[in-house]
């Protein structure tokens, strides 16, 4: 009886394993193209293609509100990772949380008086501190995007064809 449960829970979990496996997310990118008439496209990046950008107005990736940009209309574009600033936010606020209560810890003296804090409260009042600091930083260090010129020219839009296809929803051949 205890085998067989322990070879069934194995059956299972190769299965789980191989379900995990095959259903691989690709990135979203937001992206904000710029034309030559000051109209500003806003939306997610799904394809880019050889007439153009095609973008996904909707910012939803299950619901589809494609509009294709030619490129002899955009002057440039800015993309960012979706849900980048709130990753680099929290990575940010961990790494100031842990320097922030090391120091605090460190720097409190071994007897707490009446204006000096014990090392424990030191070092909740330093995690804290930081870890609001780290949190900031990484926002703004997060919010960067990566700004492409096309200036409309078709020969700068194929050159820099290449590197959008990494960046666009549509798996590549």
């Amino acid at each position: 009886m205890k085998n067989s449960i322990v070879r069934l829970g194995l059956l299972c979990q190769s299965t789980l394993m191989m379900a995990q496996l095959k259903n691989e997310k690709v990135p979203t990118y937001k992206v904000w193209v710029y034309t030559t008439e000051n109209i500003r496209f806003k939306g997610i990046l799904h394809e880019a293609k050889d007439e153009g950008i095609v973008v996904d107005q909707d910012l939803h990736p299950e619901d589809l509100d494609l509009y294709l940009v030619e490129y002899g209309r955009i002057s440039y574009l800015k993309m960012r990772r979706k849900g980048q600033v709130g990753k680099s936010a929290g990575i940010g606020c961990l790494a100031g949380a842990v320097v922030g209560g090391a120091i605090g810890y460190g720097t409190a003296p071994e007897e707490p008086s009446w204006f000096t804090p014990a090392k424990d409260d030191a070092a909740v009042i330093g995690a804290v501190g930081m870890g609001i600091s780290g949190a900031v930083l990484g926002a703004i260090v997060g919010s960067g995007k990566i700004r492409v010129n096309i200036q409309a020219d078709s020969t700068l839009y194929r050159t820099q064809l290449n590197s959008l296809v990494n960046y666009d929803q549509v798996p590549n051949n």
